[in-house]
């Protein structure tokens, strides 16, 4: 994602336990795709990543890709 938004290229970042406001693409906040929100809190206390990334559905991906793509 770091580099695509170097190059000004539209892309779709899925963010699941990390914070795209911290490591997203800097200046490039509306290309944040999908966030599972709801999981971060259990996640980050049960030390499961893995549970947030899985909480990402493919209807929030699709609606990413829609908002990118011309």
């Amino acid at each position: 994602g770091h580099i695509a938004a170097a190059m000004d290229v539209p892309t779709v970042i899925i963010f699941g336990h990390t914070n795209p406001a911290r490591v997203g693409p800097y200046g490039k906040p509306g290309w944040v795709a999908a966030v599972n929100a709801f999981g971060r809190g259990p996640a980050i206390e049960n030390h499961d990543p893995a549970y947030c990334i899985t909480q990402v559905t493919e209807s929030m991906v699709w609606d990413a890709i829609n908002r990118v793509l011309p």
